[in-house]
């Protein structure tokens, strides 16, 4: 699915900090991307970048400590205009405007080519701060052309994405300026309802609105954080609001404005204070009053209707996912994947690994007979830094095994969790899990088994980005070792790095 002509770009503003900005654009894009857009969101807030935060769990470099951004991307265009043997030919410095190499993929299997990147502030290093302050906008502008650099940059995001979600700093400044006045299509101009956020935000949209006269812009004013604990106070506020804001409205008639209104404010829900979370995962679905659902509408005013809500979610899937995005959340320990029937083989290699001085749990092998499988059980699978998928034919046709193999594998395509396979007994080759690489305990004796098997976790985990070094020497004696009753099939792969055969 993609837009019909080309890309649009959204800027998210709010003259006072403490909005919620940041949230509402990343929500938005989320929501975007899983309706099968391309999006990308950039963090032009570079004196104070956060962005990430609501990406991070999601990012193959969470903390941006090895990604460039827009900072290196202004100062790679300078650097080249300010060399002298440099080409001055027309559209120099339009290889310079390409977005493409500083946006990491947020690691999400969207639907039909929807797709999420990220563009950084900047490197998030020591030296980001000395960059930033000495860009120097003023020979940007007057010197090296930045206007057209700027308009470059602008028509290849357009180019590259259905949407470009833009978040801009506070306040006055040249950044502010760009974002809100040369880059968009849509103003998102974020207010909460105290005098200083909501009279700034109105001023700021007149101004924009007035610098732009050949090129209508779009402005729509959205309240931000609103509590209703004070109602008389509240409602005089929405009425100053509607007043200070009806010249961005003026092509609504009176019904269309009051719907506006009523839809479009974002309620402050006290969950959200305290870490950077996306509502498409915090909160359950069609629920009117939450904070998605004031996103829905928000991104169905911002597409004139095209999109109006979050695609349907597995509820373990939002659950487990939520789970990654909880304060001092790390990944750690090893989660045991399989069936009741096969009980024995997961205390086996729990015994094995705790003895080893790992942090070990089971999942659907602990259930009690007629149980069923619960969200619970999907945060462990994502909160454990390797899964081991103990295959076999109960395996297969376990209902509870396979929700957890299926979370995993999902997770696994971003390294988190580590997937690995051990197989147990003879599995039809057509199943999706056999058709990966695994260690072959069938026909082991013990010590060979516990040396694989130590080893593979060794490497599992260093892949993980925990490493770890396993030594059956760690291991007490005297665990108790099943006895692989099915012969040895034979097997097709290649890959002998991983399988592991019965001696000939």
């Amino acid at each position: 699915m993609a837009n019909p002509d080309n890309g649009r770009i959204i800027t998210f503003y709010s003259y006072k900090g403490g909005t919620g900005r940041s949230m509402a654009l990343a929500n938005v894009a989320w929501i975007l991307a899983s309706n099968g857009y391309s999006v990308a969101a950039v963090d032009w807030d570079l004196e104070a970048p956060g962005l990430h935060r609501y990406f991070a769990p999601l990012l193959p470099d969470s903390g941006l400590l090895a990604t460039p951004g827009l900072v290196d991307l202004l100062w790679d265009f300078s650097l080249a205009a300010m060399d002298p043997s440099g080409s001055r030919e027309r559209g120099w410095h339009e290889p310079y405007a390409n977005v493409l190499p500083y946006a990491l993929s947020v690691e999400w299997d969207f639907p039909d080519r929807g797709g999420l990147d990220f563009v950084p502030a900047g490197r998030q290093d020591a030296a980001y701060s000395k960059k930033l302050t000495s860009f120097d906008w003023g020979s940007f502008y007057d010197r090296f052309g930045g206007g057209a650099f700027v308009e470059a940059l602008r028509a290849r995001l357009r180019a590259e994405y259905d949407y470009v979600l833009i978040d801009s700093r506070t306040g006055v400044s040249d950044t502010a300026g760009i974002c809100t006045i040369q880059m968009p299509d849509v103003l998102v101009d974020c207010f909460t309802m105290s005098n200083q956020s909501l009279d700034g935000a109105a001023a700021i949209a007149r101004s924009v609105i007035s610098a732009r006269p050949a090129m209508p812009l779009r402005v729509l004013p959205v309240p931000m954080r609103v509590e209703d604990g004070e109602k008389e106070k509240l409602e005089a506020s929405r009425d100053c609001a509607h007043n200070a804001f009806a010249f961005c409205l003026q092509d609504m008639s009176l019904e269309e404005r009051e719907l506006y209104w009523g839809e479009v404010e974002v309620p402050y829900r006290q969950f959200y204070a305290y870490e950077e979370v996306l509502a498409v995962f915090g909160d359950r679905p069609k629920q009117q009053g939450s904070v998605l659902a004031s996103f829905e509408r928000l991104t169905k005013y911002l597409t004139e209707g095209v999109v109006t809500q979050m695609p349907p979610m597995l509820e373990e899937e939002r659950r487990q996912t939520l789970y990654l995005f909880e304060r001092g959340r790390t990944k750690s320990g090893v989660f045991i994947s399989c069936s009741l029937e096969d009980s024995a083989w997961g205390s086996w290699i729990t015994g094995l690994l705790a003895a080893a001085g790992l942090s070990v749990s089971m999942g659907a092998a602990t259930l009690e007979p007629g149980e069923s499988w619960s969200p619970q059980l999907a945060e462990r699978v994502s909160g454990a830094t390797l899964v081991i998928a103990v295959l076999s034919p109960s395996y297969v046709s376990s209902r509870a095994a396979l929700h957890e193999w299926t979370v995993a594998n999902r997770l696994s395509a971003s390294g988190r969790p580590s997937l690995m396979h051990v197989r147990v007994a003879p599995v039809d080759a057509a199943t999706p899990m056999a058709r990966h690489e695994y260690l072959d305990l069938v026909g082991l004796s013990q010590e060979a088994a516990v040396t694989q098997l130590l080893s593979m976790v060794s490497m599992s985990m260093r892949g993980a980005g925990q490493p770890v070094e396993l030594s059956s020497s760690l291991v007490p004696g005297g665990l108790p070792f099943p006895t692989a009753l099915n012969p040895l099939r034979q097997h097709s792969q290649t890959n002998a790095h991983f399988i592991q055969r019965r001696p000939d």
